[in-house]
């Protein structure tokens, strides 16, 4: 696995894809502005409505994806089972269920994505253990399409490119692997890309067959073309501050980078200025907690979301002067100091960030803490939160829209008139 960087060549289908350059997509600007607009009236008036603990170990991934059905979204633990949560009925569905079997300490996946088809029938998976999986979840079957056996080398972030047919993974020694399916899901290439490890992988969403991002723990943001991969040299290169936990593009153009640093700050960059906006943001990162990731809204390329969390030693010490603390008092000092930890959303405008909405951390925990939301994510319709603190998952939706998205789920599992799209007196009775 380990050998020469040159295996094969890229496919040939690649290198006719057109060039990638920094501009943004065609679209209408007005739309996206009333689009935006709508959402963060929205997501100003969430409140929690469901909540489920699927596994015995963390939450580390909430996947949505167009195949998966209607209010469902798969969720990964760090003992790497993945499940379907269906977060509209929660724990009363039958739509809950198992898709990857977990297999204990060093299974986790480092990172996971839905191959592009409609049925979302198949799931990469990027492992502790060494492995790049194939997984399909309609035949429960997995395929190991690349394996290190090295406990020293593990793979950090997947990506699925052109339905499947490439598969790049990334790992902690900072090369990437190249995988195609038209070579019977044999390594093509191995690419080193970074001096340390590689801790995040991104197709870009308007050019996905040609530009790759990736950040790496040397401090460094780098774009690849995909035909010119075993060149071993970047297209572009920004260098930043800190470490970063990953690096997003924006959904619609891909003109903008949104990253979460190790050290309590916010990364922006802008492709098109060529630009980086950084600020604090209280993120920290700790050792026993997933990684927090600042995600995008799918539907416009200017609102995200962010959990916040700050070390109760952190927070004494700037507030009272003293770091340590006995549980009596951390509890205490939890309590009267809520606004550590919690969910934040945030607007882009140009270079400012402009915080929208904030979802207080009222969910106790163990010891009466208040819980740490470390993964969030919106769904695809844009106005609802999917997070997991713990071994547990909780969706925030608007207040409004919360006991007619309740309703409607209830009509579409007990109607089948309804859920193949007929009108039934069940359906029009749960819908009004």
């Amino acid at each position: 696995v380990h050998g020469d960087s040159s295996l094969m060549a890229i496919p040939i289908a690649l290198q006719q894809r057109t060039c990638w350059s920094p501009r943004r997509a065609a679209g209408s600007p007005m739309c996206a502005a009333r689009a935006g607009t709508r959402i963060i009236e929205r997501v100003s008036t969430l409140e929690l409505d469901k909540c489920a603990t699927l596994a015995s170990r963390r939450v580390e991934h909430i996947l949505c994806h167009p195949g998966l059905p209607a209010d469902t979204a798969a969720v990964s633990h760090h003992c790497g089972s993945v499940a379907l949560w269906d977060y509209a009925l929660g724990g009363r569905s039958e739509r809950t269920k198992l898709l990857v079997e977990g297999t204990g300490k060093a299974g986790s996946h480092h990172g996971l994505a839905f191959v592009e088809t409609t049925s979302a029938q198949t799931l990469v998976t990027a492992s502790q253990c060494g492995q790049l999986s194939l997984h399909d979840l309609e035949r429960g079957t997995r395929d190991i399409l690349v394996a290190t056996f090295d406990w020293d080398h593990w793979f950090t972030s997947v990506a699925s490119l052109d339905e499947g047919r490439l598969i790049v993974g990334a790992c902690n020694t900072g090369f990437l692997y190249l995988v195609d399916e038209r070579s019977g899901h044999r390594l093509v290439s191995k690419v080193r890309t970074h001096r340390k490890k590689v801790v995040h992988v991104e197709p870009r969403p308007a050019t996905p067959m040609t530009t790759l991002a990736t950040a790496g723990h040397d401090k460094a943001l780098r774009f690849w073309d995909l035909r010119k991969a075993v060149s071993d040299e970047p297209t572009g290169e920004v260098e930043l501050p800190t470490l970063v936990n990953a690096a997003h593009w924006s959904p619609r153009t891909g003109a903008r980078i949104l990253m979460t640093g190790q050290d309590s700050t916010l990364l922006l960059y802008d492709v098109v200025s060529n630009s980086l906006e950084i600020k604090p943001h209280p993120n920290s990162f700790y050792q026993h907690t997933s990684p927090i990731h600042a995600q995008w809204n799918p539907l416009v390329d200017d609102l995200f979301v962010v959990g916040s969390y700050e070390s109760l030693s952190k927070r004494a010490a700037e507030l009272t002067g003293n770091a340590k603390l006995s549980s009596a008092e951390a509890a205490a000092f939890s309590k009267s100091n809520v606004g550590y930890r919690g969910i934040d959303v945030f607007s882009v405008t140009g270079r400012t960030f402009d915080h929208r909405a904030s979802i207080p951390a009222t969910v106790p925990g163990p010891g009466g803490l208040d819980r740490v939301f470390a993964v969030n994510v919106f769904d695809l319709s844009g106005d609802v939160i999917l997070s997991g603190s713990g071994y547990s998952v909780y969706s925030w939706r608007p207040a409004l829209a919360r006991d007619r998205a309740h309703r409607l789920a209830v009509a579409r599992v007990l109607d089948t008139g309804a859920a193949l799209g007929g009108t039934t007196a069940t359906a029009a009775a749960a819908a009004a």
